[in-house]
C-alpha cells in the first residue's frame, strides 16, 4: 500500500514540482534568521570595527578591548601588548592575521602548541614615524601589506618599511582591482601607482565628506559611495551621481561600509538605520534595522562568510544575517501580530490568519522594504482568534471564534450567526455542498451562483469538528483530542446525517487522547501517542502502520502529518519537525527525512499548519507568525561542514593546554594534525580534556556531535550538543581522538582527529627488562655460590666437631681399656651405637638443607618462566640454557614427607609424636618443631623457612600459644625433651 501511495507522490515530485520551479517567480519576503551576539556574549567591549574568517571558517573581530575569535562554540579575546583598540584585520594565504591598533601594528600567528601569538612589527618602523595613532585598514597585496593610518601608510615589504606620505590628511583607503585608493579630504581621490600617489581628477568635490567604499565596474569605470553626498560613477574623468530611488535614504541615514555580495547584491551599512541591500539595478530587496531584528543601528564593518551569510560589527554588538537561509521570518517586525493558524493567497493577496487578526499584503508586488509597514490588517479580524483561511471554489472563507466569514480584500462578510467555525470543507460527493466544522458539530451550506449561502445545523452530532477529513466514499471522520475518531455518514441527498460511529481504544487504537487523520493521496493515517495507525475497513478497527512507523517509530509520540498543496508530507512529532522526500532507488523507492529541528519547539501543538503556495513558497505556522520556505536555497546550501579539535587540556591537578587550537604545516595555518604535533605525555599526565568546535554559525546550538578515542573506546558515542569530553586513568599507549559534526540540516563533517601517546613507566622499557634479566641471572649464581658456600663451611664445622669428639671418646677408652675387657667391649658398642645416630642425625639434617635448596631453585626457576615471555627474542636462549641448569640440579627425593620418614627415624618418631599430640599444628608449625630439635637458632631457621628473623620469633610466640605452654618454659627444651 505504501508503494502505491509513494508512487503516486513520487510522480508528482518528478512531473510537477521541477514545473513548477520553472514558472513561478520565487519572492523574498520576510526576515532572515538573525542571531546576535551581545558584550555579555563574547565578554569584551560593545563596538567592533573590523571583521575576517580564515580558511578553516572561524572568525576574528576587531574590538575595543583586543582581538575576538569565534569557533562556533565559545569566543577568546586576544589583547594587544599596549592594550589598544583593533581598528583592522587582515590575513594572507599563509593564515597569518595582520592586526591594526592604536600604535601598534603585527600579525597573530600560531606557535608550537598551537597557541596564537602576537608578533609587533613596529620596530620594522623608522623611530620618526611611531607615533601613527590607529591604523584603519590593512591591505595584503603581491607587492606588500599596506597598513592605513590618517598620518601616513606603511607598506611592508618583508622585513622593512616604506612610509607613503599624504599631502594633506588622510581619511579613508580602498584597494581595488589590486590598486591601493586613498581618500585626501582636501584634495580628492588618489591612487597609488607603485612609486607615488596620483590624484584622481574631478574627485575633490566627493572628497569634502567621507568616502565610505569604492568599486571597480566594467570598462574601468569606478563606483564610489559616500557617507552624505549619495553614490557617484567615475570613468574617464566623468563624475555622475547615481539617481536611484534610495540615493535620498542613504544620504540621509549615512553610509558607513558598503559591501559587494557574490550574488551581485550590495550590502550597505549606515550610521543611522541599520542595512539596506539592494538589488540588481539599485532597487531596494531588504532593509534590516533595530526594528527588524538588530540590536542597534550603527554598523561599523560587514563580511561575507564563506557560506554566503552576512555578519555585521556594530556599535554595540555583532550579528550574524543568514542570506542563505532557506527560511524567512513574517512576524511582529513586519506587522504581523500573534501566534499562527492558517495562510493562503487569495485574489494576488496573501492573507495571514493569527489569533491577533488577518493580515494581508499585495502578493506579486510586496511593499517597498524601506517602507515602515509590510503587512495591513483585515478590517474587524482582530476580534477573536482566526483558526483558518480555506479556499473552496474561488471564495477565501476564514474560521473565527465568531463564526465563518468571506474574506474579501480588506475586509471580512458573515456568512452565518453561529459562533465558532473550525474549518469549511466541499463535500467530495456532492460538490454543490460544504460543511463548516464548529465548536459543536457542523454547519451545511449550499453552493447558489458563486456564493456559499448558509443552510442549517446537522443534527446528530455536536462534537467539536475542528480536525476534519473525507475519504473515498465521502464518509466525514473526526478525530477528538481527547475522546476519539467519529465516523459520519450522510445522507445519499448530503442534507443530513445517516449514522455516526465512534472508536477508541477498543477498537485498536494505543488510547483516546491526541489522535488526528491526515489525508494522504486518497488515504487516511492517524497519527497517535504510539505511532501512525490506518482503518481496517473489514474488521472495523485500527491498527498500526508499518512503513511509516519504521520512519517515525512505534512508541513515537506523532502529532501530525499534512499533506501539502504541492503533495509534500510534513511530519511533526515530540522531537522533529520536517519533510519526507521520496527519490526512486536501484531496488525500490527511497523515503529520506528531511528534518528541520530548528522549528520543532516554535510550532503551535495540536494547530501545525502548513500551506505550499507553490514549490518555492511554504508558509510555516510557529507560536509568533509565520516562516517562508524555499526549497530551491535548501538545495543550494552547502553540503560541506568543517569541525576542529580547538583545545586538548591535561586535568591531572592543575588544569594545563599542550593544544590550543591551530596546526601549522609548512609554515601555513591548517585545519588538521601534522607529524610535529603528534606529542608524548608521561604515564602520571593520563587524564585529559578535548574541546572541539564547528565553524558553522547558522542555528549554532542545533550542531551536534560524536566522538571516539581509538585506543580506548569500543564504538562512537552518540550524538550531543556538548563539545568537549574528558578522558581520566590513560593506560600507556597511542591514542587517536576523533571527533565529526552534524548540523541542523543533516549534513555530517568529515572526521578529525587527534594522535597522542601516553609513554610506560621507565621499568617497561626494552632496556630497562634487559638489566632486569642479567640482574636476575647475576643473582641466581650469586645465591647459588653463597649456598654452596654455607653448606661447605657447616660441613667442615661439624667435621671438625665430630672429630674432636671422636678423639676425646677414644682417650677416655684407653684408660679404661685397662679396667677389663668387658668394659672395653661395652664402651666399643656405645661408640658404635653413638656414631651410628650421629650419622643418622647428619643424614637427616642434610636432607633438610637439601630440602631448601629445591625449593629455592623452583622459586627461582618460577620467577625465570615468567620473566621469559618478557625477554627480547635475543635473550631467549641463555634464559633457556639457565632453565635447564637449574632443573637438572633439583633432587626428587627431597620433600616434606621423605624429609619427615628419615628424620623419625634419627629423632625416635618425633613428628609422628608431635602430630598425634597437637592435631592442630600446620605443616609450617611442624617445619618450625624441627628445626627446633634440631637446635637450630633463629638466625639459622629464618632463611630455612624463607622469612624473616621477626617472622621466625612470631612463629615461636603463635606455636607456644598452640602447644599451650607457660610463659615461663623454655620452647627448645620442650621440643629437645618431647618423647
Amino acid at each position: 500500500m505504501i508503494s502505491r501511495l509513494f508512487g503516486k507522490i513520487l510522480f508528482i515530485s518528478l512531473i510537477v514540482l521541477p514545473l513548477g520551479g520553472l514558472f513561478s517567480q520565487i519572492h523574498q519576503i520576510g526576515l532572515p534568521p538573525i542571531t546576535n551576539y551581545s558584550k555579555q556574549d563574547y565578554q569584551a567591549e560593545t563596538q567592533n570595527w573590523a571583521i575576517k574568517q580564515d580558511n578553516r571558517g572561524i572568525m576574528y573581530f576587531g574590538n575595543n578591548e583586543g582581538l575576538l575569535e569565534f569557533d562556533g562554540s565559545s569566543w577568546k579575546l586576544y589583547t594587544m601588548p599596549n592594550k589598544c583598540i583593533v581598528r583592522s584585520i587582515a590575513n594572507d594565504d599563509k593564515g597569518k592575521l595582520y592586526i591594526g591598533g592604536q600604535d601598534e601594528l603585527g600579525y597573530f600567528f600560531p606557535n608550537e602548541q598551537g597557541s596564537l601569538i602576537y608578533h609587533s612589527l613596529v620596530d620594522l618602523i623608522p623611530a620618526d614615524y611611531r607615533k601613527f595613532e590607529d591604523v584603519w585598514k590593512i591591505f595584503v597585496a603581491e607587492e606588500g601589506v599596506y597598513w592605513c593610518t590618517q598620518r601616513w601608510i606603511f607598506l611592508q615589504k618583508d622585513s622593512s618599511i616604506q612610509v607613503i606620505m599624504p599631502e594633506n590628511k588622510f581619511e579613508n583607503y580602498f584597494f581595488v582591482d589590486e590598486k591601493l585608493y586613498v581618500q585626501d579630504q582636501t584634495i580628492g581621490l588618489k591612487y597609488w601607482d607603485g612609486t607615488k600617489l596620483q590624484l584622481i581628477p574631478f574627485t575633490k568635490e566627493i572628497s569634502q565628506k567621507r568616502i565610505s567604499e569604492v568599486f571597480a565596474l566594467e570598462d574601468e569605470q569606478l563606483l564610489i559611495f559616500t557617507s552624505e553626498q549619495g553614490i557617484f560613477t567615475l570613468k574617464d574623468g566623468v563624475l555622475e551621481s547615481w539617481e536611484e530611488e534610495v540615493a535620498d535614504y542613504l544620504m540621509t541615514n549615512r553610509i558607513y561600509s558598503v559591501l559587494s555580495l557574490r550574488n551581485g547584491y550590495w550590502a550597505i551599512g549606515t550610521s543611522l538605520n541599520g542595512l539596506l541591500i539592494l538589488k540588481e539595478g539599485g532597487k531596494p530587496f531588504r532593509k534590516i534595522n533595530k526594528g527588524r531584528g538588530l540590536p542597534n543601528n550603527s554598523i561599523l564593518c560587514m563580511l561575507e562568510d564563506s557560506e554566503g551569510n552576512l555578519w555585521l560589527g556594530l556599535e554595540n554588538g555583532i550579528s550574524h544575517i543568514e542570506l542563505q537561509s532557506p527560511f524567512s521570518f513574517l512576524d511582529d517586525r513586519l506587522g504581523v501580530e500573534g501566534t499562527a493558524y492558517s495562510s493562503a493567497i487569495h485574489n494576488n493577496s496573501l492573507y495571514l490568519a493569527t489569533n491577533q487578526g488577518i493580515y494581508f499584503q499585495n502578493w506579486s508586488n510586496p511593499p517597498d522594504p524601506l517602507s515602515k509597514g509590510q503587512f495591513d490588517l483585515v478590517k474587524t479580524s482582530q476580534e477573536g482568534a482566526n483558526w483558518s483561511l480555506d479556499l473552496v471554489d474561488g471564495e477565501l472563507i476564514a474560521g473565527k471564534h465568531e463564526g465563518a466569514f468571506k474574506v474579501d480584500g480588506d475586509q471580512i462578510l458573515p456568512m452565518s450567526n453561529v459562533q465558532g467555525a473550525w474549518t469549511f470543507q466541499k463535500l467530495r460527493n456532492q460538490p454543490n455542498m460544504a460543511i463548516e466544522g464548529t465548536y459543536n458539530g457542523f454547519l451545511l451550506y449550499k453552493k447558489i451562483g458563486q456564493k456559499w449561502v448558509y443552510q442549517r445545523k446537522l443534527e446528530g452530532f455536536d462534537e467539536s469538528a475542528r480536525v476534519v477529513a473525507q475519504d473515498q466514499k465521502g464518509r466525514i471522520w473526526v478525530t477528538h483530542p481527547y475522546r476519539g475518531v467519529y465516523r459520519i455518514v450522510l445522507a445519499a441527498d448530503g442534507q443530513s446525517i445517516a449514522s455516526v460511529d465512534y472508536f477508541n481504544s477498543k477498537h485498536g487504537l494505543p488510547s483516546n487522547l491526541s489522535i488526528n487523520v491526515a489525508p494522504i493521496q486518497d488515504m487516511l493515517f492517524f497519527t497517535t501517542e504510539k505511532g501512525i495507525y490506518t482503518f481496517i475497513e473489514e474488521k472495523e478497527i485500527f491498527q498500526p502502520y508499518e512503513d511509516f512507523n519504521e520512519l517515525f517509530g512505534d512508541e513515537v509520540v506523532v502529532n501530525r502529518l499534512i499533506e501539502d498543496e504541492q503533495k509534500n508530507i510534513w511530519f511533526s512529532t515530540e522531537n522533529e519537525f520536517g519533510l519526507l522526500k521520496i527519490t526512486e532507488g536501484i531496488v525500490q523507492k527511497e523515503v529520506n527525512k528531511l528534518r528541520f529541528n530548528q522549528l520543532s519547539q516554535r510550532l503551535v501543538k495540536g494547530f501545525e499548519h502548513i500551506y505550499a503556495y507553490d514549490p518555492n513558497h511554504i508558509f510555516i505556522g510557529i507560536d509568533e507568525g509565520f516562516i517562508l520556505y524555499n526549497p530551491k536555497k535548501d538545495a543550494e546550501l552547502s553540503t560541506t561542514l568543517p569541525v576542529y579539535i580547538r583545545k586538548v587540556n591535561i586535568i591531572n591537578g592543575e588544569d594545563s593546554s599542550v593544544f590550543d587550537g591551530n596546526f601549522v604545516e609548512n609554515g601555513r595555518l591548517s585545519g588538521k594534525q601534522t607529524k610535529g604535533f603528534v606529542l608524548s605525555f608521561p604515564e602520571s599526565s593520563n587524564d585529559f580534556r578535548f574541546s572541539f568546535s564547528a565553524p558553522y554559525f547558522e542555528y549554532i546550538n542545533q550542531v551536534s556531535y560524536q566522538y571516539f578515542l581509538e585506543g580506548e573506546d569500543k564504538k562512537w558515542s552518540g550524538w550531543t550538543r556538548k563539545n568537549e569530553k574528558e578522558y581520566t586513568n590513560l593506560s600507556p599507549g597511542s591514542y587517536t581522538f576523533k571527533v565529526k559534526a552534524q548540523n541542523i540540516y543533516g549534513i555530517e563533517s568529515e572526521v578529525t582527529s587527534y594522535k597522542f601517546t601516553i609513554k610506560g613507566p621507565w621499568y617497561q622499557s626494552n632496556i630497562a627488562k634487559l638489566i632486569f634479566l642479567l640482574l636476575t641471572i647475576g643473582l641466581i649464581f650469586l645465591a647459588f655460590y653463597i649456598q654452596n658456600q654455607n653448606l661447605k663451611r657447616k660441613a667442615d664445622l661439624q667435621l671438625q666437631k665430630q672429630t674432636a669428639h671422636h678423639q676425646k671418646k677414644e682417650d677416655s677408652f684407653r684408660e679404661e681399656v685397662q679396667k677389663s675387657e668387658a668394659e672395653i667391649f661395652k664402651l666399643k658398642n656405645e661408640k658404635l651405637e653413638a656414631e651410628m645416630s650421629h650419622k643418622k642425625k647428619e643424614l637427616a639434617s642434610y636432607a633438610m638443607h637439601l630440602v631448601q635448596k629445591s625449593e629455592m631453585l623452583l622459586t627461582i626457576k618460577q620467577q625465570l618462566e615468567r620473566l621469559k615471555k618478557e625477554t627480547p627474542p635475543k635473550n631467549q636462549p641463555q634464559l633457556k640454557q639457565l632453565l635447564r641448569t637449574i632443573e637438572d640440579d633439583i633432587q626428587l627425593d627431597k620433600d616434606w614427607e621423605k624429609f619427615e620418614f628419615h628424620f623419625d627415624e634419627v629423632h625416635e618418631q618425633f613428628l609422628k609424636q608431635l602430630k598425634d599430640r597437637f592435631p592442630n599444628l600446620t605443616a609450617k608449625d611442624k617445619k618450625l618443631c624441627a628445626y627446633l630439635r634440631m637446635n637450630l637458632s633463629t638466625k639459622e631457621i629464618a632463611p630455612l623457612m624463607g622469612i624473616s628473623v621477626r617472622g621466625v620469633e612470631i612463629g615461636r610466640y603463635r606455636l607456644r600459644k598452640k602447644l599451650d605452654l607457660p610463659s615461663d618454659a623454655n620452647l627448645n627444651e620442650f621440643m629437645m625433651n618431647l618423647a
